[in-house]
């Protein structure tokens, strides 16, 4: 791979990276999976075996993204790993969900936000952890092992491990007991 001193990778393989993932972007996981995982190998991202993403998937930075394997990132999200993500293995991203790692600085009324520059802090998902669709999650916060953030949460805060949350802002729902199991779709109470 041809990167830079700071190891991001050169302005021409990055230009190939964006065009091919485009390309491959409308096609089912099943058909192009690995391709988009030697793909983001290419341009420096750490990607672990089986991880899938589904159509649409949308990636700022891909290489200061490293993903566990066998996590799933569903249609449609996006992850911007401008100031690092970190995604354990077996983990899975909701479609539509956004995992932000950098945001508009916004401390000078007096200046346009436009014109106050960016900043960033590293997000950490944990392992098994589960984020439903169209989820947030902004600069800096950890997602803990075993963690299930509900649909349309918003994480503000850090999340324990083997909890569950939900809302906007995110809250704690209960604590998952290590011993429970989740059950099939068929078994579910009507």
């Amino acid at each position: 791979m041809a990167a830079t001193a700071d190891n991001t990778p050169s302005l021409t393989v990055s230009r190939l990276f964006r065009i091919a993932w485009f390309l491959l972007s409308p096609f089912p996981t099943r058909r192009v999976g690995p391709t988009r995982a030697r793909l983001l190998r290419l341009v420096g991202a750490d990607i672990g075996e089986g991880v899938t993403f589904g159509p649409g998937v949308r990636l700022i930075a891909p290489h200061r993204l490293v993903i566990g394997s066998r996590t799933r990132i569903a249609r449609d999200a996006t992850i911007d790993a401008r100031a690092g993500v970190e995604i354990g293995p077996n983990t899975m991203i909701g479609f539509e969900a956004v995992v932000l790692s950098e945001t508009h600085r916004f401390e000078d009324p007096d200046q346009p936000v436009r014109d106050q520059g960016m900043e960033g802090r590293p997000v950490r998902i944990g392992s098994n952890a589960w984020l439903g669709a169209r989820v947030f999650v902004l600069p800096g916060r950890n997602v803990g092992n075993n963690a299930i953030v509900g649909a349309s949460s918003v994480v503000t805060r850090d999340v324990d491990p083997n909890t569950i949350v939900a809302g906007n802002p995110a809250k704690l729902v209960r604590e998952r007991d290590p011993g429970e199991l989740t059950p099939a779709v068929d078994e579910l109470p009507e």
